[in-house]
């Protein structure tokens, strides 16, 4: 077998014993596929490794993952049969594959922007479908959907899943609450709650979104979204809408082109529920297309019967509040400054309202960071703040060389020669400004000053015109006293603008002597605090909550909702446990 592949590199360096290693089939990220041989049988395998000499021990771990669940995958058609993992060369691994000539990626490279034929993407979607459909049966979601680990034998007909490195094994997955330079996923193909800016859990409906984009690609040659960042793909995903595909290509009847929609809704109830039923809306296109040659619209997803429980994602019976929540966003925006208390009592929903602001901020390129006070760490001054801080500095890092020089000469000039007070809170930092030297010591009150002055001159490097900055820190009943001063300087300082406060406390924790009362109290005696008070959901709130999540009319599950707003007095935290309850014990269902 040839020694060179066909992108003119060598593989002699690559020997597994057992096997001859071939030309390089397709290159995926930081993989590489090199057909091959098994000595033992002769039989034609792929081999699948790391196309590094020292490769990271965090790509070593995900392509293991990938080759583990595969296997435990092997009975499902359309997934990439493994057959071993091997260890070789310094800390490297392998995956012996059955053979795939070639990627999907490879086909959408060859098709040179132009869409490829309507049916194959109308037979490559109802297969990935229906093999996406088995693994979420399995409760796996991909979560690294691209066309890249889509394989392609032409000859025999066969699509093969791969990429599984980063999959999860739950049927629903918390998402970070702020973003990071380590987004999971392909950021071409990531689903709006798998940035972590949707304060939502992350299911197998996120695979939906990305086979959109897949298809949506294939269809027309081109991606929905054009980005250069981390932070343009996030606000690319939330926040705009993509031309639709018939509209770009004539060729693409407008039945195609909204399912593609469908699947690529911004919110995972407005998506295909189910497999059955995405494929059932694909089928009906062929079969059209095959027996008159063209496709008329229809109904999308009369046949899409949802075969999950899940609680609906909505906001119920807070509009007056969230409308005053942006309210206050759109004055920030605008150059304001503004302190926000959200309080109620526990399981009111207080969080849930504050994390509405998630998509407004992302459309208007903000910053959202967080913290989130624990009630036995009292004796830890600072953590919460320096966990909401350093939310700030990994969205930093999260940006291209050019744009991260910028905001280091920005940093330097704010921090001066006080940087190390915030590198000793948010070690991050030195990744963008490098290690500042000491700080000369002061006596504890003026230390004291000095820290909460450059913290406040931190802020105001990312609070500004064009970038404004949403700080949150919920139960703060639980906030140490120093964290308490440091805010109350804060939102009083003159000198900040293009910044939003929250706080988020539980009512009835703090009494007339609690230390978080006493700050309110004189609080309030100096600046203007919108405060926000949550009380427990009406009948009518809580009827809407449960039609949603049983696909009913409210009229059709009033003894049911009845019962539920009496039994957890309209708390909704307690109504979606009881729901959930109901459903494990089979007394309601969708």
């Amino acid at each position: 077998m040839s020694a060179v592949d066909p992108f003119g590199v060598s593989t002699s360096g690559i020997q597994l014993p057992g096997y001859e290693i071939g030309a390089v089939l397709y290159r995926v990220g930081a993989r590489v596929a090199y057909r091959g041989i098994r000595l033992a049988d002769a039989a034609a395998v792929d081999i699948v490794t790391l196309d590094a000499a020292y490769p990271h021990p965090k790509q070593v771990a995900e392509l293991k993952r990938d080759g583990a669940i595969a296997r435990k995958l092997s009975d499902i058609e359309g997934v990439l049969r493994v057959d071993a993992l091997l260890l070789h060369g310094r800390g490297n691994l392998a995956l012996v594959c059955e053979p795939m000539p070639s990627s999907l990626q490879q086909r959408v490279d060859a098709a040179q922007g132009q869409g490829l034929a309507l049916d194959d993407v109308l037979d490559i979607a109802s297969r990935l479908a229906g093999t996406l459909g088995a693994i979420h049966a399995r409760d796996i979601v991909h979560k690294a959907l691209m066309p890249g680990h889509v394989l392609c034998d032409p000859d025999k007909c066969a699509i093969r899943l791969t990429g599984f490195g980063i999959a999860s094994e739950l049927e629903q997955e918390r998402q970070g609450g702020q973003l990071t330079q380590h987004l999971e996923g392909p950021l071409p193909y990531i689903s709006p709650e798998q940035t972590g800016r949707m304060s939502r859990d992350l299911d197998y409906r996120s695979d939906y979104y990305s086979l959109g984009v897949i298809l949506y690609e294939l269809l027309t040659g081109r991606h929905p979204f054009e980005a250069s960042t981390v932070l343009e793909w996030v606000h690319s995903h939330i926040c705009r809408l993509p031309p639709p595909p018939h509209e770009l290509s004539p060729q693409v009847p407008e039945a195609v082109s909204g399912i593609v929609l469908k699947l690529m809704s911004k919110s995972p109830e407005a998506r295909y529920q189910t497999a059955n039923g995405l494929i059932h809306d694909l089928q009906r296109c062929r079969h059209a297309l095959h027996s008159t040659g063209q496709i008329r619209p229809f109904a999308l997803g009369e046949r899409d019967l949802a075969d999950r429980f899940f609680l609906p994602h909505t906001l119920y019976g807070r509009r007056q509040e969230l409308e005053q929540l942006f309210g206050l966003f759109e004055s920030v925006v605008r150059g304001g400054l503004e302190l926000c208390l959200v309080h109620g009592a526990p399981g009111v929903g207080k969080s849930s309202l504050v994390n509405e602001i998630d998509k407004p901020s992302v459309r208007e390129r903000g910053f959202l960071v967080q913290g989130k006070f624990q009630q036995f760490q009292h004796g830890d001054t600072y953590t919460v703040l320096a966990t909401a801080l350093r939310g700030l500095v990994q969205q930093l890092l999260a940006e291209p060389e050019e744009r991260l020089a910028q905001w280091r000469e920005r940093l330097h000039h704010a921090l001066k020669s006080n940087a190390r007070l915030v590198t000793d809170l948010v070690p991050e930092l030195e990744l963008v400004i490098g290690q500042p030297p000491e700080v000369i010591e002061l006596p504890p009150v003026e230390a004291r000053n000095r820290l909460h002055i450059v913290l406040t001159n931190f802020l105001r490097v990312f609070a500004g015109e064009g970038h404004p900055v949403v700080l949150f820190l919920d139960d703060l009943q639980w906030c140490d006293a120093p964290t308490l001063e440091f805010l109350q300087r804060l939102v009083t300082a003159r000198e900040l603008s293009h910044l939003l406060v929250i706080g988020a406390y539980r009512s009835n924790e703090i009494g007339a002597g609690h230390p978080l009362r006493l700050w309110l109290d004189d609080l309030h005696g100096q600046i203007n605090v919108r405060d926000l008070r949550l009380g427990p959901l009406g009948p009518e709130s809580v009827a809407r909550l449960v039609a949603d999540a049983l696909n009913r009319e409210p009229d059709e599950v009033a003894a049911l909702s009845d019962m539920l707003h009496d039994k957890a007095q309209g708390n909704p935290f307690f109504t979606n446990e009881l729901l959930r309850q109901l459903h494990k014990e089979g007394a309601i269902t969708r």
